[in-house]
């Protein structure tokens, strides 16, 4: 009489461990695509860095002496703390710092006649624009897959798995130009 109960209770507890672990993967998975995206964005958030120097370097005569230095300076700190970034959260807010800081030097390299004019400028604003719609892009894909993953871990049973696994509610990321998140 005892064998049939045993068994059934070893067969429950075997459902239940291939259901809770079919659930894990099934966050993993979110989660895995979610840092991928993320990869994404910063991959291009490095080569709008490495644009952004060139400009610097072509235009920071030009700024220097007509009194930017502040400028620079916001880039500066900007850069430090998109390169410092450990955290998910950390790398979207220098992210946003860094477009912060681009966005001031673009409406001072357009103030000034002779860096507006200058072909090298114009040639590595064209590079970051170019990037910027490619970011944009890569950008609103992250946000989905993180409303994506966001919902799942939310959801029962995975609400319950998901803390006890270390797996976070993850940030959106910002539209640099507006402040709003885009989904």
């Amino acid at each position: 009489m005892k064998k049939p109960w045993i068994i059934s209770l070893v067969v429950g507890i075997a459902i239940i461990c291939i259901y809770f672990f079919g659930t894990y993967s099934y966050i993993r998975q979110y989660d895995s695509a979610s840092e991928v995206a993320l990869k994404q964005v910063m991959a291009l958030y490095d080569k709008k860095l490495e644009a952004v120097s060139s400009l610097i370097v072509v235009s920071q005569g030009v700024l220097v002496t007509s009194g930017q230095k502040e400028i620079l300076s916001n880039l500066s700190v900007a850069e430090g703390v998109y390169k410092d970034a450990v955290k998910d959260h950390d790398k979207i807010v220098g992210a946003k710092l860094v477009d912060g800081a681009l966005s001031q030097i673009k409406v001072e390299v357009n103030k000034n006649a002779l860096l507006s004019t200058s072909k090298n400028v114009q040639a590595i604003g064209a590079e970051i624009n170019s990037i910027e719609v490619k970011t944009a892009q890569v950008r609103d894909e992250y946000n989905l897959t993180v409303q994506k993953y966001n919902t799942v871990i939310k959801q029962v049973p995975s609400s319950f798995m998901a803390p006890l696994f270390g797996f976070p509610i993850r940030d959106y990321f910002y539209d640099s130009t507006s402040g709003i998140i885009k989904q």
